[in-house]
């Protein structure tokens, strides 16, 4: 029996205070999401991201990361909504793969954006946070930074006009930073042998 997609997710859902938020990201999780999304790796080629986001399961741990290095970057801007930050990571790559395609789609933003537009800001079981669920579409379709556009000014200037853009940016960060080859291997530290810088 497969596991319900919120399953994977317990310490980060628990990171969210609001209930209609958490309960939204939870339907997300159990209803829409291709079970591909949670045992897949990060990177279909294994070309991106350290080595334990490149395994079984590695979308999840990349996810997991991404909200632990969120909740510091939040520490840095308290004025930010926990909750819409944590909810955005957590549901920001969960369409990159799908039943019918073997790869990871490079337009997953647009499609996360899509599907919670389409079927969530009108939903009468979360009327009372159509807003704040828009807000976590448009930081997802965003998270890709100008990678998506190949054009920063016209980034720029898009995510400037969605209101959102330091919920944006900071997102876009903790997702970069946990991309990276090095991240989480040993590679980061300097070492030191006899008092000198072996870099």
């Amino acid at each position: 029996m497969l596991k319900k997609g919120s399953s994977y997710f317990k310490t980060e859902l628990s990171l969210i205070e609001d209930d209609n938020i958490k309960n939204f990201v939870i339907k997300v999780l159990d209803n829409d999401i291709y079970e591909g999304n949670f045992i897949n790796s990060a990177s279909s080629t294994g070309k991106y991201h350290p080595d334990f986001s490149n395994d079984k399961n590695g979308l999840v741990n990349h996810t997991k990361a991404m909200v632990k290095v969120a909740m510091v970057l939040l520490r840095a801007r308290p004025d930010l909504n926990q909750d819409i930050v944590i909810a955005s990571c957590i549901l920001h790559d969960m369409m990159k793969y799908s039943v019918d395609y073997n790869h990871t789609h490079t337009d997953h933003a647009e499609l996360m954006y899509n599907h919670l537009m389409r079927f969530y800001t009108n939903d009468i079981l979360f009327d009372n946070i159509s807003s704040q669920i828009k807000m976590i579409a448009t930081i997802i379709k965003y998270h890709m930074g100008y990678f998506s556009s190949d054009d920063i000014s016209e980034y720029m200037t898009s995510i400037k006009n969605t209101g959102f853009e330091d919920f944006i940016l900071l997102v876009h960060y903790a997702d970069m930073i946990v991309s990276r080859k090095w991240y989480g291997t040993d590679d980061v530290y300097v070492k030191i042998s006899k008092g000198n810088i072996n870099i």
